[in-house]
This record gives C-alpha cells, sequence and structure tokens, in this order.
C-alpha cells in the first residue's frame, strides 16, 4: 500500500539508500601546499646558477612584502652581476614565480599553526568542563 508520507511494511527496518554526494574540489587556491619543493626552472632552459640566485633572492624578498616590483628587480639584478650572469627578462619572471611559491607556502603555515592553535584551545575547553 501507498501513501505519500507513509511507508507501511510489515515491520522490517528499511535502510535508505546511500546518496553519494559529487566531489567538487575547492576553488580559489589552497591553504597548505606541503613542504617546499624546488621549482624546476630547468624546462624553460634556466641554468642551475641562475636557479640558486633567484631562490635565494626570493627566500630573502618574501620577508618585505611590500618591496616594489622594481626594487625586486634591482635586487636580482644586482646579485646576478656578482655572480657575472647577463640578466635577462625571464629571470625576473622566475623570480615572481618563486616569490610567489614561497609566500603561498607561508601562508598555509601560518594558517596551519593557526587552525591546530584553535583545536587545542577547544580542546582544553573541553577538558575544562568536564
Amino acid at each position: 500500500m501507498h501513501h505519500p508520507y507513509f511507508q507501511f511494511t510489515n515491520g522490517d527496518v528499511v535502510t535508505p539508500p546511500v546518496v553519494q554526494v559529487p566531489y567538487t574540489p575547492p576553488s580559489g587556491g589552497h591553504p597548505w601546499i606541503g613542504p617546499y619543493k624546488r621549482r624546476e626552472f630547468y624546462q624553460s632552459g634556466i641554468r642551475a646558477e641562475v636557479v640558486e640566485v633567484i631562490e635565494s633572492v626570493a627566500k630573502r624578498q618574501v620577508v618585505d612584502l611590500d618591496l616594489p616590483k622594481r626594487l625586486q628587480a634591482l635586487q636580482l639584478q644586482r646579485e646576478l652581476k656578482l655572480k657575472a650572469i647577463q640578466y635577462e627578462t625571464r629571470y625576473f619572471e622566475a623570480l615572481s614565480i618563486e616569490r610567489e611559491l614561497l609566500i603561498e607556502i607561508e601562508i598555509g603555515e601560518r594558517l596551519r599553526e593557526k587552525l591546530l592553535m584553535d583545536d587545542l584551545l577547544l580542546l582544553l575547553a573541553l577538558a575544562a568542563t568536564v
């Protein structure tokens, strides 16, 4: 017998069907990338010694996020000049990519620490109520 609101059965428990929700990956970035991995600039034809200079300059520039693009480029030019390497525009593009990656990693680590601290505070509050 069918009723729009009730289901009449012989008394057996009817398990509802399992509904699979489709997975939608989050958009708009990622809070934590994971441990720093060396970028492969070799694919774009950048030599290993240039990659080392770019990485060292990017690590120093992450400390000062308000540094203008012109000063970022000048710092890279100085470091390359010290190593007797001629500056190319694609080196600054690689520096920008490396710097953005380091900034995202730093933000992710800070978010992770904050979430862990929030969890710890919640656990302490729950323990205090017991």
